[in-house]
């Protein structure tokens, strides 16, 4: 009695998650529930109802790179993930964790590397960034814990010629915090840099 509601429902999810996905991919915005009300309105629907999740559309975003992005997507992966070891070589002494669209692999040319760093005091890599003369912003960025709470950490944005960073850092007791993913509510993914550098460049 439902499906055909259940059906017309499936496809305006769909169909919105191709446009935020298109948005992503070409437009370079990085924050999917942006991309989700922009597609919505493009559409013509009401962005509060009838949303893909966040997942949904990274489905939708991998299935574009490929048929539009191939060779393009593998370059800027690569040059991403080369941009990233050296960093996280720089910042060693913090254990420096790749996350994100560069790990995962949906990565555009408008992503920041992001990556998670571990000490005692959270002024210690900003202290390390300003030694060696790199400018940086003081922000902070929201995780959400294994209970889902969200919560608040201390990071750093700065940029490089070709790529700009966000180190979101874990400190004193946060230092064993687990964070979920924004895309799929799992334990984020996360890749150090102890594994040879030809692992971290591998193609999705």
């Amino acid at each position: 009695m439902n499906e055909p509601g259940s059906r017309a429902s499936a496809r305006i999810r769909h169909a919105i998650a191709n446009a935020a996905a298109k948005y992503i991919a070409v437009d370079g915005i990085n924050d999917f529930l942006a991309a989700k009300r922009k597609a919505a309105m493009q559409l013509g629907r009401n962005p509060g109802h009838n949303m893909p999740s966040n997942h949904e559309v990274e489905e939708a975003l991998v299935e574009y790179q490929n048929l539009f992005h191939g060779e393009q997507q593998s370059r800027t992966l690569r040059e991403l993930r080369i941009a990233a070891v050296q960093a996280m070589k720089f910042l060693q002494p913090f254990d420096p964790h790749l996350v994100g669209p560069v790990l995962r692999g949906t990565a555009t040319p408008h992503t920041d590397i992001t990556l998670h760093l571990f000490c005692e005091e959270p002024e210690q890599p900003g202290f390390l960034l300003r030694d060696h003369g790199i400018p940086c912003q003081v922000t902070s960025k929201s995780i959400r814990r294994h209970d889902r709470e969200l919560i608040e950490l201390p990071a750093y944005r700065f940029e490089t010629r070709d790529n700009s960073f966000i180190l979101i850092v874990f400190a004193g007791k946060q230092k064993y915090l687990a964070p979920l993913s924004g895309i799929d509510g799992r334990p984020e993914p996360r890749q150090n840099c102890t594994t040879p550098t030809k692992t971290m460049l591998w193609t999705r």
